[in-house]
């Protein structure tokens, strides 16, 4: 348990400093009105796109890394670093290039308010530019953890929001004599929070891990290894991180008030997850250095210790949440009607929680520890695209239900990834890798 703690804390606190950086510029935002609201919601459909791709890659990667340290291999570390790294990069680009070059052509799939598609296109210029560095901090971030060092991110994270929040003020209102830039503003503080934040942890991995030494790269057989395990992981997460756009899109056809209601739920669920997000990037490590030692007893033991703390503190969770939730919408500038419908969504948030936690740390953490990636692929994108997906467009175009009924419905898919991803943390065949 104290290890588990200790791996686990400060990797929380790094994500609820995140999910801070992402509510200072919702509430901030959240005073301009519900399109510029319902613009940073889908600015943060486009930074989950790629974030959660790369997160799933670098999650599959940092599993060997971690067993690579706890055998002291340490030229296969760098490799699995580099490795890691250029394939973080081409995940990003495309999403860089598009969003750089024509912001517009982005906001279309979402919403059919042309105001709002102009009105956001110079923050959602500024979300592209930053998705390259974006990307290589969750790189530089997984290999860090997977080799203990999780207290460098976390210090880069406070930095990066400190300068985030600044910014914000200054740029968004017209502080200290600066121009009055409104959402643009919001744009180019993030752009820059993200800038620092890879400087710092892009640094303090090549000092802690001697990149700037001798390299030796990954043979080839080592490398496809590595790429059969991740591809799976990642196509899991494109699928899933796809739907999210779906359901994303579906909101906004439903009406801007609707997108503006998701997108004032997004800082508090962001915030919830980055608490819990502690247990499941304590998995990679914890379980990574069992596993390593061929110690698979003790890796099924920390798994279930770990989904216990996940359900029993996300049942806490929900509880709070559930409570504080109109204080919270309280806090924005938007209609009544924005208003009620955040509430609304919040809360049945809050009746799925718990098991939205175990899902997470069994898909994030416990399944890519043991390199059961591919039933980790099966699992979710049944659960997502034939229960989420249809229910979600049944529900809005072919029901024409209100936007807390069309969330309660594609929410069911959670319930079907719990019983499944249980039942398989269970059995134990989710052990997969070992190195030896």
């Amino acid at each position: 348990m104290k290890r588990i703690v200790g791996l686990a804390i400060p990797v929380a606190l790094q994500s609820l400093l995140m999910s801070l950086l992402s509510l200072s510029d919702q509430l901030m935002v959240g005073q301009l009105g519900s399109s510029a609201v319902a613009t940073t919601g889908i600015g943060a459909q486009l930074t989950m796109l790629v974030s959660v791709v790369v997160t799933s890659l670098a999650t599959a990667c940092s599993a060997y890394a971690a067993q690579y340290h706890a055998t002291k291999r340490h030229d296969q570390l760098r490799g699995v670093v580099a490795l890691a790294a250029t394939a973080g990069m081409m995940l990003a680009a495309p999403l860089f290039l598009v969003g750089a070059i024509s912001p517009q052509a982005v906001l279309c799939p979402f919403t059919q308010d042309l105001g709002l598609r102009t009105a956001g296109a110079g923050y959602i210029r500024c979300l592209a530019l930053g998705m390259l560095p974006t990307a290589l901090t969750i790189i530089a971030t997984a290999m860090l953890r997977a080799t203990g060092r999780v207290r460098i991110p976390l210090n880069a994270a406070v930095i990066a929001i400190v300068a985030n929040l600044a910014l914000d003020w200054i740029l968004i209102f017209g502080h200290y004599g600066a121009p009055r830039l409104g959402l643009l503003g919001a744009g180019i503080g993030t752009l820059t929070a993200r800038l620092l934040e890879f400087g710092i942890v892009a640094i303090s991995l090549a000092r802690e891990l001697d990149l700037l030494g001798q390299w030796t790269w990954l043979p080839a057989t080592t490398v496809r290894t590595i790429t059969a395990t991740a591809l799976p992981q990642v196509g899991t997460e494109l699928l899933w991180v796809l739907s999210e756009n779906t359901y994303t899109a579906v909101y906004g056809r439903l009406g801007t008030q609707s997108l503006a209601a998701m997108a004032m739920t997004y800082p508090v669920q962001a915030m919830v997850f980055g608490l819990f997000g502690g247990l499941s990037a304590a998995a990679m490590p914890l379980l990574g250095a069992s596993l390593g030692h061929q110690h698979h007893a003790q890796a099924m033991a920390d798994a279930r210790r770990l989904l216990r703390l996940g359900v029993g503190g996300a049942t806490v969770a929900a509880v709070l949440v559930a409570g504080l939730a109109p204080w919270y919408v309280s806090l924005y500038t938007v209609t009544p009607e924005t208003s009620a419908l955040a509430v609304s969504v919040l809360r049945i948030f809050c009746l799925y929680l718990a098991v939205k936690v175990a899902n997470m740390i069994i898909s994030g953490g416990i399944l890519p520890a043991g390199g059961d990636s591919r039933f980790q692929f099966l699992s979710e994108t049944l659960a997502t695209w034939t229960i989420g997906v249809p229910l979600a467009l049944t529900g809005a175009f072919v029901l024409h239900l209100p936007l807390p009924v069309v969330y309660a419905m594609l929410s069911t898919e959670e319930v079907a990834r719990f019983v499944i991803g249980t039942q398989r943390v269970r059995s134990g065949t989710w052990i997969r890798i070992t190195t030896s």
